[in-house]
């Protein structure tokens, strides 16, 4: 029986990624009156899916490429093919969103986590893990709608506390579909364009075809048409300037959990597509259309850096980062030698994990201080330790210092710079590289050192102060902190319809008033003194700082206690930037094997039509 099922999974290996994944979606919706048994089986199902991609890597790794037919209608069917490229990406999609997966158990609202946020994130597992394994055109643009439009599901999710304004939310979400239709559009020509003229969808059979047509110099126009297409589409997704104005908007104000998995997965399948798209599928594009990659490449580059400097918003500090840094990868797909391109994925996987990682603390960091506002933050190296540690091994990758991950596939990228005469590229990069290391300390200086200036854990990060906090000649406040026509105040300190007092005068849980004015522990209003500690108001209006009125109050001194659901991801991905900086070498042995792999894509061909076209 074990021998069975182990030679089913292994017969299966390929699809099973996705197969689970659909699986679970409407299995989840299913599960929603019961929340624990939806978190109790996310887990189990998410360390599954790490397994399976762990096994289809090393297979692929041990046995070669690996190819499964879906039917029996051969390259006019689905298929799906792991090369060392595919699998990689799908492991390292498998282990970054198991512990988005956990972290988004304290951090999303429960009734959204319960009715569609499990279901949306394993379709967009599914879409995500599907691109990277098909191997056609039409399937492709398939997996790619499945992952759009359930991440832009994901982009609304509510989190626990929010300090994002619905309407921005709704605005980014906005621009993410616009754009999103319309690259799926162009995507959907590409692709009617290239079979009316080759008459296939398989991307083993168009290459081969093609690679005939560009060996008789007869390769058609419309070739070089939808490769355009296809890198404006891919390019949009990767975040490529000047495709690149939805990102800093939706990775802020998308949901933590989200925003890693945007910045530490999705934009790399837009530089996989691109991959894919030049170096296989219209491979004789790739010399015309590589020297134009690598201009916008260093565009990205510069354009992200700079913007990163300009920013105070701790999220759009780390969105405009992703920016910067995928336009390394790309560049490294220009240069199109073996070194450049091992460097480009070394630096693609070290980035989706310092990027993730980066993401969560700053969903911690904003869930302590209720606030994006690096001018409102400072002082929390003693308040979030484990933070601030982390986020400066985040820093330090993303910068380039050593010995983090970030660092070794930097040096490797401007060392085959320099051997493959790209002398000015490297200068951009390497001026773009100071730029970064000035924008990740300045970043965690303004996070981390100085004085103190992060608001209380309930207080609003929206609250103005002031403005909130008169009362009326009776010392009472409203909802925020003003006193109503008739100065009485509810349980918060607020206004209610009744507005009696005990024999005491002083207010009860109803909020009633007494004839001094004097109030509970709760923030009543007080005629005779000014605002206390507690949040009491006089009559004069001055109010006083409670989280009940909105208001600012000294940061806690002591050390903060941290979920565990918030906790382990972070450490788990920091202690992976580690080693892989302190091991680079089989990452690198990987990536020179991917690298060789996609300049000579006779295997992939050989393997799924066994050496000829059909």
């Amino acid at each position: 029986m074990t021998d069975y099922l182990f030679a089913l999974i292994q017969n299966n290996l390929v699809v099973l990624p996705i197969a689970v994944c659909l699986l679970m979606a409407p299995l989840m919706l299913f599960m929603r009156n019961r929340p624990k048994m939806q978190k109790i089986t996310a887990v189990i199902v998410s360390l599954i899916l790490l397994g399976l991609s762990a096994l289809l890597f090393w297979t692929v790794y041990t046995q070669g490429i690996q190819v499964y037919s879906i039917g029996e209608f051969g390259k006019y069917g689905i298929i799906l093919v792991a090369d060392m490229l595919s699998a990689l990406l799908v492991l390292l999609t498998a282990f970054i969103s198991l512990w988005v997966m956990i972290y988004s158990f304290d951090y999303i609202e429960k009734t959204s986590l319960s009715n569609s946020y499990y279901s949306l994130y394993f379709l967009m597992m599914a879409g995500i893990s599907g691109i990277f394994v098909t191997g056609d055109l039409f399937n492709l643009f398939v997996f790619f709608e499945i992952m759009f439009l359930s991440s832009a599901g994901l982009i609304m999710a509510n989190e626990s506390l929010s300090v994002t304004d619905t309407a921005h939310k709704l605005e980014a979400t906005y621009k993410y579909l616009l754009l999103g239709m319309i690259g799926s559009f162009m995507m959907l020509i590409a692709i009617s364009a290239i079979y009316a003229t080759i008459g296939s969808l398989n991307m083993a059979d168009l290459s081969a075809k093609i690679q005939i047509l560009a060996d008789a110099g007869t390769v058609p126009w419309v070739i070089y048409g939808a490769a355009l297409l296809f890198v404006v589409v891919f390019g949009n997704k990767a975040a490529l300037v000047p495709l690149h104005f939805w990102l800093p908007d939706v990775h802020p104000t998308a949901p933590t959990p989200i925003s890693a998995m945007l910045s530490g997965i999705m934009i790399k399948v837009g530089a996989y597509c691109i991959l894919r798209v030049l170096f296989l599928v219209l491979a004789p594009a790739k010399t015309f259309f590589l020297p134009i990659l690598m201009v916008f490449a260093l565009l990205t580059i510069t354009v992200g850096a700079i913007s990163a400097m300009g920013q105070t918003d701790l999220k759009r500090v780390l969105a405009y980062s992703s920016v910067s840094q995928i336009g390394y990868v790309l560049l490294g797909l220009s240069f199109c030698t073996v070194g450049a391109i091992a460097a480009a994925i070394m630096y693609l996987v070290n980035h989706a994990v310092a990027k993730s990682m980066l993401f969560l603390t700053a969903g911690g960091i904003i869930h302590e201080t209720h606030t994006r506002d690096l001018r409102k933050m400072g002082g929390l190296i003693t308040v979030l330790p484990l933070f601030s540690t982390v986020f400066l091994i985040g820093a330090m990758s993303i910068a380039g210092f050593p010995p983090m991950g970030g660092f070794v596939s930097k040096f490797a990228l401007f060392q085959t710079a320099v051997s493959d005469g790209f002398y000015w590229p490297l200068l951009i990069a390497v001026v773009m590289a100071v730029v970064t290391i000035f924008y990740m300390f300045r970043t965690w200086i303004a996070v981390f050192w100085g004085e103190n200036k992060s608001h209380s854990k309930e207080a609003e990060p929206a609250a103005i102060e002031g403005m909130h906090g008169h009362a009326d000649a009776h010392g009472h406040a409203d909802a925020h902190g003003h006193a109503d026509a008739h100065g009485h105040a509810d349980a918060h300190g607020h206004a209610d319809a009744h507005g009696h007092a005990d024999a005491h005068g002083h207010a009860d849980a109803h909020g009633h008033a007494d004839a001094h004015g004097h109030s509970d522990a709760r923030g009543h209003a007080d005629a005779h003194s000014h605002a206390d500690a507690h949040g009491h108001s006089d009559a004069h209006g001055h109010a006083g700082t409670d989280a009940q009125t909105h208001t600012k109050v000294p940061a806690a001194k002591k050390k903060h206690k941290i979920s565990l659901e918030i906790a382990l991801p972070i450490v788990v991905l920091c202690a992976t930037v580690i080693v892989l900086g302190l091991y680079p070498g089989p990452l690198y042995e990987i990536s020179n094997m991917i690298a060789i792999q996609i300049l000579d894509p006779t295997e992939y061909i050989t393997t799924v039509l066994g050496g000829v076209p059909r």
